[in-house]
């Protein structure tokens, strides 16, 4: 059985080392960015704007971190909260992910959100949310301007 907290702002620094590598290993972020993203999701974070959540086990050592945001959606103006990064330090079992869930609708109605948003580029996570009851909503592709992406310059 695990314990989930919600790290507070100044809790933040004391965990700041897990945070940024779940973060980066959950959001494949490439290492010419890393400076700026984690700048960015460190005042995020101490502002509050981005919550940081530890799943924890007996022994207090961190199992799970999920960061997440609540977000007005552009289009239709509803609040939503989006699980910006999910990451476990070990294979998560199916009690661990409805966890989480149960956390993401938690913080989702105390938010006044309609609706819980996630995505994620890890394929074991597309199964873990539909496995949760979330349905794919959308697909992005990103074209980089600098380098060749996959194909012949023209």
């Amino acid at each position: 059985m695990s314990t989930i907290i919600k790290l507070l702002p100044y809790q933040i620094p004391h965990a700041w080392e897990a945070i940024k590598l779940a973060a980066v290993r959950s959001q494949e972020v490439s290492p010419s960015a890393l400076p700026e993203v984690c700048q960015r999701l460190l005042h995020e974070l101490l502002s509050d704007t981005v919550q940081c959540f530890l799943s924890l086990d007996d022994d207090r050592t961190i199992l799970q971190i999920a960061l997440t945001q609540v977000q007005v959606h552009r289009i239709t103006g509803q609040k939503e909260l989006v699980v910006t990064g999910l990451y476990s330090f070990r294979l998560m079992q199916d009690n661990d992910a409805l966890e989480c869930m149960t956390l993401f609708r938690q913080v989702a109605q105390s938010q006044g959100c309609s609706r819980i948003v996630a995505g994620s580029r890890n394929a074991r996570l597309w199964k873990l949310y539909e496995n949760l009851g979330f349905r794919e909503a959308s697909r992005n592709y990103v074209y980089l301007m600098e380098g060749s992406n996959g194909q012949q310059q023209v």
